[in-house]
């Protein structure tokens, strides 16, 4: 049987704008994919992997462990921390 899971979010945090994800793949190509299908959401500002390693829990098969930070976009005429 295959597995047909690309992506597993394994922790994510919201604050203001800024969200970050903690996402498991299988290459490091397929992570930097799911970067740009991020980046193409009309509520994206930016999206960058900050960190990317191996995942050392996947004994057996290759694995990789990645931070994205998502910025996202300010609705229209909300007031920032700095007004």
């Amino acid at each position: 049987m295959t597995n047909h899971t690309e992506y597993i979010v394994n922790r994510w945090s919201l604050t203001d704008n800024l969200l970050t994800l903690e996402v498991n793949g299988q290459t490091l190509e397929r992570l930097n994919e799911l970067r740009r299908q991020i980046e193409k959401s009309p509520i994206v500002d930016s999206c960058a992997i900050m960190t990317a390693n191996k995942d050392a829990r996947k004994n057996a098969q290759e694995g990789v462990w990645a931070r994205f930070i998502v910025y996202l976009q300010r609705p229209d005429g909300e007031l920032t921390a700095e007004d």
